[in-house]
């Protein structure tokens, strides 16, 4: 069976972990997945973002799923310096996976208020910035 090297803005989903995804890439060398999160934000100084982190293990399970297959690493570019940052997929970051998801569970289940972080910047550019800072 032919696998491309790459697939692009691939949609995955998980109905048993209520989990919906798309990822921007999907890379795929010697029959191994990688999944690929392209951000358009500067990055930190060492490694990636926590969120961008987390997203990307949320592929990796979903790609698990889908291709019956084990994911260790994934990578998030970081395109405005052009950097292609590695991700190790260890279970710490799994288990901070389903802390947010169930943090969110418990927002849209319990119509609980999530706690907010103030970030001016930020917020004068948000749509939900009337009802969030109440």
């Amino acid at each position: 069976m032919f696998f491309p090297n790459c697939m692009y803005s691939y949609l995955l989903k998980d109905p048993q972990l209520e989990l919906i995804g798309i990822c921007d890439k999907i890379e795929i060398i010697d029959g191994k997945y990688y999944p690929v999160s392209i951000k358009s934000s500067n990055p930190p100084l060492k490694g990636v973002w926590n969120q961008d982190a987390i997203e990307l293990v949320a592929h990796s399970i979903l790609l698990e799923e889908e291709f019956d297959t084990e994911v260790f690493v994934g990578f998030v570019i970081y395109e405005k310096i052009d950097d292609k940052r590695p991700v190790v997929m260890d279970v710490n970051l799994r288990k901070a996976l389903f802390e947010v998801m169930r943090e969110v569970k418990e927002i849209t289940e319990n119509k609980k208020l999530p706690n907010v972080k103030k970030n001016p910047k930020k917020c004068e550019k948000c749509e939900y910035e009337k009802f969030c800072l109440k």
